[in-house]
């Protein structure tokens, strides 16, 4: 018997209007963060999170409208809530417990690599730099992975089901939770 399971979550931001949104299924992933108004005052965060996919940037940081600590905290939830829904739904074991110990090293750099595609990752105390670059296509896709989509406002920001597509689901997989996992961190 398969069952169908759907889970939804929405995000008060201290701008009433601005609602942020994570839709969980039996193999999806949806998040969505509230459209930034360009006309309206932001906080300039000390930290700063970049994704690059092919050299060209996905994501970052100053994407989101965080006002307030508050709004901070909502965008941090709610990648969380994709993290842990991701590894869950891909039943994929990413052990995180060393991020609580003091971090005592001025940088950071991890690499994987192999013919189907790099993943790297370049941290230190304010930047953490993500950059993904796709060589060539694996053979024998599966029919139905987990598939993970990041909305900004109604702005498709990263699809696995287009982007990774010419990837097996275990690299996909990985490479999504790796993602989120390093978006969580600061």
């Amino acid at each position: 018997m398969t069952w169908n399971f759907t889970e939804e979550y929405d995000y008060c931001f201290d701008d009433p209007t601005r609602i942020g949104h994570v839709a969980i299924s039996n193999n999806n992933v949806i998040l969505t963060f509230p459209e930034k108004i360009e006309s309206e005052t932001y906080q300039k965060l000390d930290q700063t999170v970049t994704f690059c996919l092919n050299h060209q940037l996905i994501f970052d940081f100053d994407l989101l409208p965080i006002s307030t600590l508050n709004d901070f905290l909502c965008c941090k939830n709610m990648l969380y809530r994709c993290f842990y829904e991701y590894t869950i739904l891909t039943q994929l074991n990413y052990y995180t417990s060393a991020d609580f110990i003091p971090k005592y090293y001025k940088n950071l750099t991890t690499t994987f690599e192999n013919p189907h595609y790099y993943l790297a990752c370049l941290e230190n105390v304010n930047t953490t730099t993500i950059e993904l670059l796709l060589k060539e296509d694996q053979t024998d896709i599966p029919q139905n992975p987990v598939h993970y989509q990041l909305f900004c406002g109604k702005q498709l920001l990263l699809c696995t089901k287009t982007n990774f597509s010419m990837l097996k689901a275990e690299s996909v997989h990985f490479i999504v939770a790796f993602i989120l996992y390093k978006l969580i961190k600061y």
